[in-house]
């Protein structure tokens, strides 16, 4: 159930230790999860410190995860 706090959890770990292909797979799923507020925190950290090979995985869920925190990140890849 992606409403879970552990799944979330879960997924996060995942983001931060797993190889590429998981964390990839993790990403899709973190788009649907209940706690986007806690997601989204992490997956901007993500983002701002990937040197490429997952940037746009990243920018793909936050942008169908949605929020107003999201903003200035979309405005500065569009603007490069």
């Amino acid at each position: 159930n992606l409403g879970d706090v552990s799944t979330t959890d879960a997924l996060l770990e995942l983001v931060h230790s797993g190889d590429e292909e998981a964390v990839r797979n993790a990403l899709r799923a973190l788009e649907g999860c209940a706690e986007p507020e806690r997601a989204r925190p992490v997956l901007l950290a993500l983002f701002e410190s990937d040197p490429g090979r997952l940037r746009a995985s990243i920018l793909t869920t936050l942008v169908r995860m949605g929020g107003a925190g999201n903003e200035a990140v979309f405005a500065r890849v569009l603007s490069d």
